[in-house]
């Protein structure tokens, strides 16, 4: 099976859209929500840490926090050093921390929902903490909800069927950033199994599912053969 041309130019992440989000998505139950934005001027202070905002961050979405001693000692050594003022509102809230987080290496995952959610904060540099890191399931038509998240750990599974799957995991595997993160396994006949963070997923599964449209059209529509002629 010949691989679309279009897998060699995966930049164009936002032009493709997604299967159809479902009614009901569960990031409600994952995720609860910030209830007032970030003062960035009360993180300019000398000695402001990243595990003081990982405390504000806790405070604001309302969630019991927790993560490895070793963890702990890490945040505690990184200063939060940002270039603006104001605030960061609440519907950025998460994608900000987490973008911090997931610059100096570390990761969150759900360990619990409902009225006492409970986060964890795993180390991308200790080889025994991220293993352990559960990755929440989620459909293939919620993960744009999933989006904006570069340190949530989710894993899915995207249907292709317009492609042989195992090719495709196999040349897309080169652009694995970190391999302790992040997972693309073929599965069955037309399935790929993603793992990673919800704004990694969604964008291998947005260039994946163009990969397969493209197959599509070109099954649909074959460039004929040209014809021999007769000497």
């Amino acid at each position: 099976m010949h691989i679309p041309t279009l897998l060699l130019v995966a930049v164009s992440l936002s032009c493709t859209s997604l299967p159809r989000a479902s009614a009901v998505s569960e990031l409600q139950d994952d995720l609860p929500p910030a209830t007032e934005g970030l003062a960035l001027p009360a993180f300019e202070a000398e000695g402001v840490t990243l595990a003081d905002l990982v405390r504000e961050f806790a405070r604001v979405t309302n969630q019991n926090i927790v993560m490895t001693e070793d963890s702990r000692a890490r945040l505690q050594l990184i200063p939060v050093v940002v270039g603006e003022t104001g605030e960061i509102p609440p519907a950025e809230v998460y994608a900000f921390v987490e973008g911090l987080l997931c610059f100096h290496g570390f990761y969150t995952a759900q360990l619990k929902g409902g009225d006492h959610p409970l986060l964890g904060i795993y180390s991308g540099f200790s080889g025994r903490d991220l293993p352990l890191a559960p990755r929440k399931t989620v459909r293939a038509e919620d993960l744009n909800a999933y989006s904006d998240h570069p340190a949530f750990l989710i894993q899915t599974v995207v249907e292709l069927p317009h492609v042989d799957v195992r090719q495709l995991a196999t040349s897309m595997r080169a652009i694995l950033r970190d391999t302790s993160s992040q997972t693309l396994l073929s599965v069955g006949d037309h399935g790929v199994a993603l793992a990673g963070t919800g704004q990694w997923v969604a964008d291998i599964a947005r260039v994946m599912l163009e990969v397969d449209d493209q197959s599509r059209i070109e099954q649909a529509h074959p460039v004929p053969e040209p014809e021999e002629k007769d000497e």
